[in-house]
């Protein structure tokens, strides 16, 4: 499983069954975005219209481009 399809931070319950359940949270890559996003926001004057939309793509960028070098760590 790919890092950005893993879970960021997955949450397990124990039913005293064999299985434990995955309780489903955000995605690596949505965390990493969001965080992106944040720092992105606190920096540039969001006054414009176009602005957010620009933000968001470039914080999904961001969010991609860290989890490919992560990868690339990994291997």
């Amino acid at each position: 499983m790919k890092n950005q399809e893993k879970q960021a931070f997955p949450f397990f319950h124990d039913y005293g069954k064999e299985d434990m359940t995955n309780e489903s949270g955000l995605s690596k890559r949505e965390y990493f975005a969001i965080l992106c996003m944040q720092g992105l926001a606190s920096k540039y004057n969001l006054k414009e219209p176009n602005d957010q939309e620009i933000i968001s793509k470039m914080a999904v960028e961001l969010a991609d481009s860290l989890l490919t070098e992560l990868e690339r760590e990994a291997e």
